[in-house]
């Protein structure tokens, strides 16, 4: 992080105070390698509640929890048409339901909410545990594995697949695909965002055909087969809903999965308490959502509105760092530390207001069955000594490589 220069200023609306203007790129914090962490909290410890960085074309961003409510609880003035800095960028344009604005969003969101229930989560939650110990054995007796290339990567996704009956045979397509669209896959600019998006669509459109016409009870048929106001839901409606479903339903849990295993690496005591009280494996959950909030909401706004003594113009994109929030000392009593009897019910990991995410209980329960099949498996384990991890950055943030290592029992 630094002040802006000459050049940055550029991106400084005139309107802008000169105490509030760093340049700050959400993306990509710790540009010279240190720790994410430590990148955010220089950012929050040197600003006020909205600052205005110069980086991605320039754009405000909130550093406390309680400007981050206000701002996503307003969706009168902070519009969800643009939920990616620069605006230019566009091919995050049409994840729907959450670029849909009221009046739009509701009857698109009800689409997803008995799909995503938890009566429906519970319905699957048998298969989720037979594929997490068939992952499990595939490396237990090892003593040894990249939590990442052998759990991490495989388990979301074979959640979701089951949940949206959806061929395992397409998951190594579809991830390079995620890799591209959130972590700068193809950093020669060979494939855009856009590109992608339409591969999406491509691959989407004949299965919401098929389900339109023989639905099933799995979730790409509770959106092909739905109705909006009465109407059978446009096949490109469905497309674009479903395209969002498959992007915020895979790489989010895996990297909110990758901080979770590492910290819990390196707390012995909690792994013991977790493994002979697995009733206490939900509040850790919570916790570790709390802790390890993925992902940056963005915001345009509708109109001009006063914030923290500060103007905010219509147009002006407004980015809400929820790790800030995670961060936030007048929140949480020594936020960076777990603790899982922490009440952190008012975390905004999830999201707040009308676009609070949606899989809030399918992320939940990949992460409590997770734990749960792990640790009866794998009760004590490490970090491997010569471990090197390695962060990916990008519109999600996760730990790509994770080595760990455990006794094997004789």
């Amino acid at each position: 992080m630094t002040m802006a220069t000459t050049a940055e200023s550029l991106s400084v609306p005139s309107y802008v105070p000169h105490d509030r203007v760093v340049h700050f790129d959400i993306y990509n914090p710790a540009p010279d390698g240190g720790d994410v962490t430590n990148a955010w909290k220089a950012l929050r410890d040197v600003s006020k509640p909205i600052m205005w960085t110069t980086a991605n074309g320039g754009h405000w961003l909130t550093t406390n929890g309680e400007m981050l409510r206000a701002v996503l609880r307003n969706h009168k003035t902070f519009s969800s048409a643009i939920i990616m800095a620069p605006r230019e960028a566009g091919g995050l344009s049409d994840l729907l339901p959450i670029t849909a604005d009221p009046p739009r969003h509701l009857p698109l969101r009800a689409l997803l909410n008995e799909a995503l229930s938890p009566r429906a989560i519970q319905k699957i939650e048998a298969e989720l545990r037979v594929y997490a110990r068939e992952l499990i054995e595939g490396f237990k007796d090892k003593g040894e594995c990249d939590f990442m290339a052998d759990f991490g990567r495989h388990f979301p996704i074979g959640a979701f697949f089951r949940l949206a009956h959806l061929p395992m045979e397409d998951y190594a397509q579809l991830a390079d695909w995620m890799a591209t669209i959130f972590h700068h896959g193809h950093s020669d600019g060979s494939v855009s965002q856009e590109d992608i998006m339409n591969r999406f669509a491509d691959y989407l459109r004949p299965i919401i055909a098929a389900r339109r016409d023989n639905p099933g009870d799995d979730l790409i048929s509770a959106v092909a087969s739905g109705k909006i106001n009465g109407e059978p839901v446009d096949s490109e409606i469905a497309i674009k809903i479903c395209r969002t479903l498959v992007l915020a339903g895979l790489d989010t849990v895996m990297a909110l999965m990758s901080f979770t295993m590492h910290y819990l690496a390196g707390d012995p005591e909690l792994q013991q308490r977790l493994a002979n009280n697995p009733g206490d494996v939900p509040r850790a959950v919570d916790e570790f959502g709390r802790r390890f909030p993925i992902g940056i909401n963005m915001r345009v706004l509708t109109s001009d509105i006063e914030l923290d003594g500060v103007t905010l113009q219509a147009d002006d994109l407004i980015a809400t760092p929820i790790i800030l929030h995670a961060l936030d000392e007048t929140e949480y009593a020594d936020p960076e530390r777990i603790d899982i009897d922490r009440e952190s019910g008012g975390h905004t990991s999830f999201g707040a207001g009308i676009h609070r995410c949606a899989g809030t209980f399918l992320a939940r329960a990949e992460m409590r069955v997770m734990l749960e099949e792990w640790l009866k498996a794998i009760p004590r384990f490490s970090l491997r000594p010569d471990a090197e991890i390695k962060v990916s950055v990008g519109f999600t943030t996760a730990i790509f490589q994770l080595p760990l290592r455990w006794d094997v029992a004789s």
